[in-house]
This record gives C-alpha cells, structure tokens and sequence, in this order.
C-alpha cells in the first residue's frame, strides 16, 4: 500500500483527483495515505529498506509536514 501511495503522489493534479469522490479532500488524503504507511511499513518493516528508501521516505514525509 505505501508503493500505492508513493504513486498517487507521483500523479499529476488532474488525475489525483479522479481517485477520490467529489467531496474528499485530495491533498489532505493523499498526505493522510502516505503518512498511515509510511508508519507502517517504517515501523514494521525499517531493518528491510536500503539507508536510501528509508532516506527518501523520511524526505517525503517531511515535504508533506511542510
């Protein structure tokens, strides 16, 4: 699900928004989604990631904290 999220990000605008009904917030959600997995995956799964994934993760998560 956080290789899900990474890709949603990637999306253009335009095409993030057809994820999502009319009423949802996409950008709130789309930070939402990544930071729910981003723990996750951190969390459980930290000694499987490259010192580069977990990096670029942690550089993600704190341009979407900005």
């Amino acid at each position: 699900m956080l290789k899900d999220s990474l890709q949603a990000l990637a999306m253009p605008f335009a095409i993030q928004h057809n994820l999502y009904e009319d009423f949802v917030a996409v950008e709130d959600e789309l930070a939402l989604e990544f930071d729910h997995w981003h723990r996750v995956v951190v969390g459980s799964f930290a000694n499987k990631l490259t010192d580069q994934q977990l990096r670029v993760l942690r550089e993600i998560d704190l341009k979407l904290k900005t």
